[in-house]
């Protein structure tokens, strides 16, 4: 039953019609992973199909004729094999991150997903050898990754690579083969090991809080693509020598790091690189293209246009144009012709009008360090005073963006200012500001999400008693330490698949060192159990006396339920409000929109009780 708003600011706030749960969440199944074949001939994606099922459309795009393939399963992503014969499929069953790759051969009558490797190993698809596939996965030991060439037409297979017991990532050329490998180095760092003939030499050290990542798949000039932040702060793209590790600065953006590169052509050409300060902030090498897809958005000054996919050529491009408030369209573009073809529009920029403004914004933390956030207020409420909610990201080690979130866009219809912080160990900002992380969970990296409060307190939006906190995975963890640390800031919170016992969760994650044991501790050297403990919410339980609500799938081996499950049981002994959720089936991650459906009916009764924003029917 729809109930009204009882929060007195908000009587006070024409808000725009309330949007239904469905609408927000059980839309999310819309098209998507649009890719392209190699030769630009062939289009693939995704589309939901009967009965929570996907089903798989290829299209020929000369002629549009397309064929269309009933999946058994719901694949997070697809790519192409060389030739355009056969397409690879990423699939996470229940959210856990633990991926399996399936391939569907296009010449078959009838073409069924087939798995690269038996249940419960996990695969990862490393490169094309001719015809051959490049293959990593944990057969032999669910620890470790092994490389395998394997020959799809007839089956058989080569281990090309044995784990020696601490590489974490293989690295692969196209018709090339492995090139190099990352290792991890007691530091918590890692080392990059290049292939000279048939030895490995260590030719780079990552440290813990710097970034490196292969991303080209052809040596040019003796050296391959990287986004690396080595010898400086920022991310910037770079040419990785293989014979010295020496790196040479392409193109590098003074405020934030370079997070991705689109590249063509046999001499892996990058064609555009992307970095995200506020806003997206896009440099084209081909400033024809730019203009080409800067075209595309129109006269929308909130819309944004990406790529999503493009050829081996560039020839033909697939683009994203999307706004903060809801607008999301997919074009097939062909530079050559000049053709533009809408491919698909979603169903929920016909709410654009109901949905809020969501606006970057910075602030200086007590300490002095520059953080960076995103506030989203409700359609006419700006200037009052509004209950609000400081929604956390996860990860920590990741960051959010700017654009259309439909869990911000749930708590702004509802009519909840919402805060959204890059605390200082998000990703995005260059290694000062992630090495600003270390040691500080529970400490500044929950402070800077009161200080960004203070910051909307001060701006006048925010009743400073009626405020929030909650997220997913870290963000459950910064809900449970903000209602600990801070109870005079919060009225209540909620955790969603949320750590609750540091040391614990450290020792699950990571039984090696790692960024983890680099910045939350490590539980092997003395007295660190002690220091973790005396900065867990489990551990301090008896601080918490607002409401909680704890919401975890049973399926979670990321953050196993017994975190949600010992916090629930600690605040019940002592007496204090909270409420649980347990969700059957679902890992780390919601995989599907009825069970997001069904999370987004209690929290908003529960924000409606502590807050008094309104609450939708369905």
């Amino acid at each position: 039953m729809e109930a009204p708003a009882t929060h007195p600011a908000l009587a006070q706030v024409r808000l725009p019609p309330i949007l239904t749960r469905r609408e927000l969440f059980g839309e999310q199944r819309e098209p998507n992973a649009w890719r392209l074949s190699d030769n630009g001939e062939m289009l693939a994606w995704l589309e939901p199909g009967q009965s929570s099922r996907t089903r798989l459309v290829v299209e020929t795009i000369a002629t549009r004729q397309r064929r269309v393939i009933d999946l058994p399963m719901q694949p997070q992503d697809l790519s192409w094999g060389p030739g355009a014969t056969t397409l690879f499929l990423d699939v996470d069953t229940i959210g856990n991150e633990h991926f399996r790759s399936y391939y569907v051969k296009l010449e078959d009558p009838n073409p069924l997903p087939l798995p690269l490797a038996p249940e419960n190993v996990t695969t990862e698809i490393e490169q094309y050898w001719g015809s051959d596939l490049l293959v990593s996965d944990n057969r032999r030991d669910r620890d470790l990754m092994d490389v395998y060439r394997r020959n799809l037409r007839d089956g058989k297979e080569t281990r090309i690579a044995r784990n020696p017991g601490d590489v974490i990532d293989w690295h692969a050329l196209r018709d090339a083969g492995l090139f190099a490998r990352t290792r991890r180095v007691p530091s918590g760092g890692v080392a990059v090991d290049v292939l000279h003939g048939d030895r490995w030499v260590k030719e780079a050290d990552v440290a813990v809080e710097e970034t490196f990542e292969f991303i080209g798949n052809r040596i040019v000039d003796g050296g391959v693509l990287a986004l690396s932040n080595r010898g400086r702060d920022k991310v910037a793209l770079v040419r990785f020598s293989l014979a010295d590790g020496k790196e040479k600065v392409l193109y590098a953006e003074p405020d934030a790091d370079v997070e991705w590169v689109w590249r063509t052509g046999p001499e892996n050409r990058p064609v555009v690189a992307e970095a995200y300060p506020a806003r997206r902030a896009a440099h084209y090498f081909d400033t024809v293209l730019g203009s080409a897809l800067g075209d595309l958005a129109g006269d929308d000054p909130r819309a944004v246009a990406s790529i999503e996919d493009l050829d081996a050529h560039g020839r033909r491009v697939v683009v994203n144009v999307a706004s903060d408030e809801g607008r999301r369209e997919t074009w097939l573009v062909d530079r050559q012709t000049g053709e533009r073809r809408l491919l698909h529009k979603d169903a929920r920029g016909r709410h654009a009008d109901n949905f809020a403004k969501t606006e970057p914004f910075e602030f200086r933390a007590r300490d002095g360090l520059i953080v960076h956030g995103y506030v989203t207020v409700p359609r006419g409420g700006e200037g009052k005073r509004l209950p609000a909610v400081v929604w956390v990201h996860g990860g920590p080690f990741a960051r959010s963006y700017w654009g259309f979130d439909p869990m911000i866009q749930f708590l702004a219809n509802r009519g909840y200012v919402v805060i959204d912080v890059n605390y200082r160990g998000s990703t995005g900002y260059g290694k000062t500001f992630m090495a600003a992380a270390r040691g500080e969970f529970s400490r500044k990296m929950n402070t800077d999400l009161i200080d960004a409060l203070d910051w909307a307190v001060a701006k006048g939006i925010v009743d400073k008693d009626h405020v929030a906190i909650g997220g997913a995975s870290y963000g459950g963890w910064a809900a449970l330490v903000g209602l600990a640390e801070a109870p005079d800031r919060f009225v209540a919170g909620i955790s969603m698949n949320g750590p609750s016992d540091l040391a614990s969760l450290v020792a699950w994650l990571s039984p090696t060192v790692s960024i983890w044991t680099a910045f939350a501790g490590n539980p092997d050297r003395p007295g660190a159990v002690a220091d973790m403990n005396s900065r867990s919410p489990l551990q301090n339980a008896e601080k918490i006396v607002d409401p909680v609500l704890i919401i975890h799938g049973t399926e979670d081996d990321r953050v196993p339920i017994n975190h949600g499950e010992r916090m629930a049981q600690r605040l019940h002994a002592l007496g204090r409000p909270v409420e649980t959720m347990w969700v059957p089936g679902e890992g780390h991650g919601m995989t599907t929109p009825e069970r997001f459906v069904a999370v987004a009916d209690r929290m908003e009764h529960f924000l409606a009780q502590h807050l008094g924003g309104r609450v939708a029917s369905q």
